[in-house]
């Protein structure tokens, strides 16, 4: 996760106009948001959770940092700190039945609503195989995101069936601050 919000912190600096130097924090929203090759949210729900997650951020640094250029490994390990010190969150977690195709692609949808109080913070799925090894490849619709108190999400999750080794499918759960929980099907 610190690897991912540095990532994150890079791609912001790129977006820097020509012959511009620095860009603010208090600027790098906006800038951001307009930008041709950010990264599309499918819902305003989903748009507003990026918000949300970036306001958390730069409250979170204060006025120790004033430019998209200083936040450095350092202040994404720290923030990454912060957000697993979170009180557990509440999921709700249903599944909807697989969906078998004659190409051999399996689906199957994993709706997830924050119950609780607190954000859930870096919600991921993860398809496993009843050995417990992960069924790759697998396509996600979203993956690696946080739930506001009662957000909900729901995720379609698409593989090949010879991928999943002629065993039934297990979705695991996880999180910053949530318990890890396996979805059997």
């Amino acid at each position: 996760t610190v690897d991912l919000i540095e990532a994150h912190a890079k791609e912001a600096r790129g977006y820097l106009e020509p012959g511009r130097n620095a860009l603010t924090l208090a600027d790098a929203w906006d800038v951001y948001s307009k930008h041709p090759e950010r990264a599309m949210p499918a819902t305003v729900s989903e748009q507003q959770s990026y918000k949300r997650t970036w306001d958390d951020f730069v409250a979170f640094v204060g006025n120790s940092l004033t430019q998209v250029s200083q936040i450095t490994y350092d202040v994404a390990r720290r923030y990454s700190e912060h957000l697993k010190e979170l009180p557990q969150a509440e999921l709700n977690i249903e599944k909807s039945s697989l969906r078998h195709t004659e190409n051999g692609t399996v689906s199957c949808m994993v709706t997830l609503e924050n119950r609780g109080e607190v954000p859930a913070v870096m919600l991921r799925l993860n398809l496993k195989a009843a050995d417990g090894d992960q069924i790759l490849p697998v396509i996600y619709s979203d993956n690696y995101f946080h739930l506001l108190p009662n957000e909900k999400r729901t995720i379609r999750i698409e593989w090949n069936r010879r991928d999943a080794r002629d065993s039934q499918p297990v979705v695991e759960v996880s999180g910053y601050n949530v318990a890890t929980e396996p979805i059997k099907y």
